[in-house]
Parts: C-alpha cells; sequence; structure tokens
C-alpha cells in the first residue's frame, strides 16, 4: 500500500474517532428525570418507572439521583429498597416540559405522596438561576426568601409549592424566614451559586420555625 493511501486512511480513521465521541458526549440536552427522596422517616428508597428498577442507587434521605426521562406515559413508585413496599406511586404529567423533578413528600397526616415539578428552564443570562420548593410539612406557615441585602426574591411560598426560576447575580447569599418572623433565619451562603447555571433549592424541616435547605445543581 502506498504512503499516501496510508495517510488517507489513517484520516479516515481519525475522522471516524472523532464523529463518533461527539454522538456519545452529546448528552447536555437529553431530558432527565430527578428523583428526591424528602422524607426524613423513610428508609432507603429504590425507584420504579413504569414498573422497571430505575439504574440509580436507593435514595436516602435528602438525596437525588437523575435518570433519562423515557418517552410515553410515565409512572414512578417509590419503594422501600429491597421490598415490594410501595411508599408512594404518581403518574408524570404528559406536556411539552422535557425534563421533570420527582419528589417523595411527606403530608401532614403522615401520608406519602409523589409530586412532580417541571423543570423548565428559560434561557441563561450570565447569571445565577434558581427556584425554590417548599416541601416541608413540620413548618407551621408559609416561606419568604430574600437576598441578604434584603431584596425580596419570593414572599409566600407555601407547602408543595415551587417557584419557576429567578434570575440572581452569582454569589449572592439568601435569608429565608417563616412569613414575616425575622426569628430563626435559615442563610444559604452565595458560594452556593455560580454565573449561567441552574438551581433548585428546596427545603425541608425538622421543626416548625426553621428550614432546612438541599441545593441541586442541574447543569
Amino acid at each position: 500500500m502506498s504512503a499516501r493511501k496510508l495517510i488517507s486512511l489513517a484520516t479516515v480513521l481519525i475522522i471516524g474517532m472523532v464523529t463518533s465521541c461527539k454522538k456519545e458526549g452529546a448528552t447536555d440536552n437529553t431530558p432527565t428525570l430527578t428523583f428526591v427522596n424528602s422524607v426524613q422517616e423513610a428508609t432507603p428508597q429504590d425507584v420504579f418507572v413504569n414498573n422497571i428498577k430505575a439504574n440509580i442507587s436507593a435514595l436516602a434521605y435528602l438525596s437525588a439521583a437523575s435518570i433519562a426521562k423515557p418517552s410515553g406515559n410515565i409512572e414512578v413508585s417509590f419503594k422501600n429498597a429491597g421490598s415490594a413496599t410501595v411508599s408512594a406511586s404518581g403518574n408524570v404529567p404528559t406536556d411539552n416540559i422535557a425534563s421533570k423533578t420527582v419528589f417523595l413528600v411527606k403530608e401532614p397526616d403522615e401520608s406519602l405522596i409523589v409530586i412532580t415539578y417541571n423543570n423548565d428552564r428559560p434561557a441563561t443570562d450570565g447569571r445565577a438561576r434558581i427556584r425554590f420548593i417548599h416541601v416541608a410539612p413540620r413548618l407551621a406557615a408559609s416561606l419568604r426568601v430574600s437576598t441578604t441585602s434584603g431584596t425580596s426574591l419570593y414572599a409566600g411560598l407555601a407547602f408543595k409549592e415551587g417557584t419557576s426560576y429567578l434570575s440572581i447575580e452569582a454569589g449572592t447569599s439568601l435569608n429565608v424566614v417563616m412569613g414575616n418572623a425575622a426569628l430563626e433565619v435559615t442563610t444559604i451562603p452565595g458560594t452556593e451559586f455560580e454565573p449561567g447555571k441552574f438551581y433548585t433549592v428546596w427545603f425541608s424541616s425538622t421543626t416548625i420555625d426553621k428550614a432546612n435547605y438541599r441545593v441541586i445543581k442541574e447543569n
């Protein structure tokens, strides 16, 4: 084989390898389902999607994990890890929002339910985009979120409510309080929030007067 043919063959192989890598790595825009266990008393939970166990580890309290979102109708079930005991189940709404976050939530009456929130992200503007979700049944009132400098971001966040994505400067620290009270302030440090990133901040609680928070970085 001539040197020219060898060079041509090598070029074809290199181009083919680069093309394959691009296809395999193109996952940033893949629709996802993110699962969250917000129930403090719950044992670790296996997640089933349309009666098939999701390829993730059992979700302990406060943990989250994601999978590629299947097409068509979707039923999600949370089960005590390693058993057939169903903690709660529910259907994921079929709409034009691609990615969704599915929470296992405890009601005030101690029953467990599944709640789905749409990840309806707007176009990025170089700032941090944050949404807030309240899944803390023990809290006695709604939540108010503001910057530590006093700018209100959202007031009256009720149990099971989720906000749209709000835009803040990256590095902005936040305060969370119940209603209009100035007591039991929960501060979220600005180091949690980077420019151009999307976040879900969700609230749980072990008391009636102070919110705990968890941050899910979405991209």
